[in-house]
C-alpha cells in the first residue's frame, strides 16, 4: 500500500511518467496481475517459514580455555 501510495503522489507531483506504471492490485493486466500475484506468495511463503521456525536452543557458554586441575 505505501508503495502505491508513493506511485500516485510522485505521478501527480511530476516525478515519474504518467504512462506504463500500474497500480498493482488495482490494475487490471495480464503482467501485472501476474508479477503482483507471485510477489504475494512470495510473501506469503516467507511468512509461513519463519513464523513456523522452530527455536533452536540456545547453548550455554563455553569459555575458551579451561583450568587444568592437574
Amino acid at each position: 500500500m505505501a508503495a502505491q501510495a508513493f506511485i500516485n503522489m510522485a505521478v501527480s507531483s511530476g516525478l515519474l511518467p504518467t504512462k506504463g506504471l500500474t497500480l498493482p492490485l488495482m490494475s487490471y493486466g495480464g503482467s501485472s496481475l501476474l508479477v503482483t500475484g507471485v510477489m504475494v506468495g512470495l510473501l506469503l511463503r516467507t511468512d509461513a517459514e519463519t513464523r513456523h521456525r522452530p527455536r533452536r536452543a540456545s547453548t550455554p557458554y563455553k569459555s575458551r580455555y579451561e583450568p587444568r586441575l592437574s
